[in-house]
């Protein structure tokens, strides 16, 4: 939700150096304020591919921030300091009800599909935010089957006691959940089987140096294996070549995500990709 999942087109970074000037940061922290009281956010959806067949089975959604003239700023132009300024509640929550409600748009259309979103570790560990996902879940109509909560690695490890009762409270509740940017922490690999995890995301910056460099194909052979050996489901991501995708099907990882198939994308133009499933633009051919 809240990572860029690399820059799609037409997203500004014209935020980059505003950190290092207190007069751009307080016209920033200025412009976020009024944008959380208006919601100006959009939702972009980047597919998840089933990459045995090529066809769409879901989407990763992530939050933008259009402003009022138009500019549309990706997630780590203003995530940072939301969070400073306590609006990331607010921003999730937004995200969460949104997601929930084009999940019944799309499932009342014929599309079958899963959609995941992040939770920061600030959300996570929120004591109201169990109750309020659930109450966004039932006011949509959405199936929480459908629905998959991702956290970092880093956050999986973090606090573990508290993060145990708070995922297993997600897991009961029927939803899923995704370790995302494995194999860039520490995790303990017995903190790993005890957690609810459905699917383990191997980390973009593996999957990037893949089929040539050894020790990358080494560490993403290792995590596919990790996650089969634990009934967990790898996803790639960052796939960006159609020899990276072969390389990951002949290890036996079934879904993917990145730039070869698309970035992220407003929801028209994701229907548009998940209605034509097994077309060229989504072949090795």
């Amino acid at each position: 939700m809240y990572r860029s999942k690399q820059r799609a087109p037409g997203e500004s970074m014209v935020f980059a150096s505003e950190g290092s000037d207190p007069f751009s940061r307080l016209s920033l922290a200025t412009r976020l304020r009024k944008a959380a009281d208006r919601q100006d956010w959009v939702l972009h959806y980047q597919p998840i591919v089933n990459l045995l067949h090529g066809t769409v089975v879901g989407a990763e959604a992530l939050v933008r921030w259009r402003e009022t003239h138009g500019r549309l700023l990706g997630p780590a132009e203003f995530i940072p300091l939301a969070e400073e300024m306590g609006l990331i509640a607010s921003i999730g929550d937004w995200v969460v009800q949104e997601m929930c409600s084009q999940w019944r748009t799309w499932a009342e259309r014929g599309l079958d599909l899963s959609l995941s979103f992040n939770l920061s570790p600030r959300q996570l560990w929120q004591p109201d935010t169990v109750p309020k996902l659930l109450r966004a879940i039932a006011a949509s109509g959405a199936d929480p089957a459908h629905l998959i909560v991702e956290i970092t690695e880093s956050t999986a490890m973090r606090d573990p006691e508290r993060t145990q009762r708070v995922l297993d409270q997600i897991h009961d509740a029927g939803l899923r959940l995704a370790i995302d940017d494995f194999g860039t922490g520490y995790s303990s690999l017995d903190r790993l089987r005890s957690l609810p995890v459905d699917v383990l995301k191997v980390d973009r910056r593996f999957v990037r140096d893949v089929p040539e460099n050894p020790d990358a194909a080494k560490m993403v052979q290792a995590i596919i294996a990790l996650a089969r050996s634990l009934s967990m489901q790898p996803l790639a991501e960052g796939i960006e070549r159609p020899e990276q995708w072969t390389y990951l099907v002949d290890l036996g990882c079934v879904l993917g995500q990145g730039f070869l198939f698309s970035p992220p994308v407003p929801p028209e133009e994701f229907v548009r990709l998940a209605d034509r499933k097994g077309s060229a633009s989504l072949s090795r051919q």
